[in-house]
C-alpha cells in the first residue's frame, strides 16, 4: 500500500457506461483497475462526450475487488475482457454540476490523454482541489 496518497483520473465512455445512473442509485463502484492505484487514492471520474468533464470524485475503499463481488456487477467487466483482468472499489465522495471541469480547463491545467486512467500532476491537482470549494 501507498504511504501517501495518489490522485487520479479515471476516463468513462457513457455510451458503454452509465454512470449518471449508477451513482443516481449508488454510493459505489466496482471500476476495472489499471495502474498502482491503492486504497484511499482519490479518483476524478472524466465523463466523455458528449460531456467532456470531470463530475465525480471518489475514493478507492478496496483495491482488490474478489471475483465473487465482480460477477455480481457484470457491467464491471469489459466486452472484450480477458479473465486477467483485476477490478477496484470506488465510493463517491462528490458529484460536480456541469461545466466544473470542462475538457479546455483541465488541458489547461496539466489534463493529458483521456483514454486511460493517469495519476494527475501537481498542477491538475491543485486546480481540481481549488474548484471544489
Amino acid at each position: 500500500m501507498a504511504n501517501y496518497q495518489e490522485t487520479w483520473v479515471f476516463p468513462c465512455n457513457v455510451k458503454f457506461f452509465d454512470v449518471f445512473k449508477h451513482f443516481n442509485d449508488n454510493r459505489t463502484v466496482i471500476w476495472k483497475r489499471r495502474g498502482a492505484v491503492h486504497n484511499g487514492d482519490i479518483v476524478y471520474i472524466y465523463v466523455g462526450a458528449p460531456y467532456k468533464e470531470i463530475r465525480f470524485k471518489c475514493h478507492v475503499v478496496n483495491e482488490s475487488v474478489d471475483e465473487a463481488t465482480v460477477e455480481k456487477n457484470q457491467y464491471a467487466i469489459p466486452k472484450n475482457a480477458t479473465g486477467n483482468e483485476h477490478y477496484l472499489e470506488l465510493e463517491l465522495d462528490k458529484t460536480f454540476e456541469s461545466n466544473t471541469f470542462p475538457l479546455a480547463d483541465l488541458k489547461e491545467h496539466d489534463l493529458g490523454q483521456v483514454q486511460i486512467p493517469a495519476r494527475a500532476s501537481r498542477r491538475l491537482k491543485a486546480f481540481l482541489e481549488r474548484g471544489e470549494d
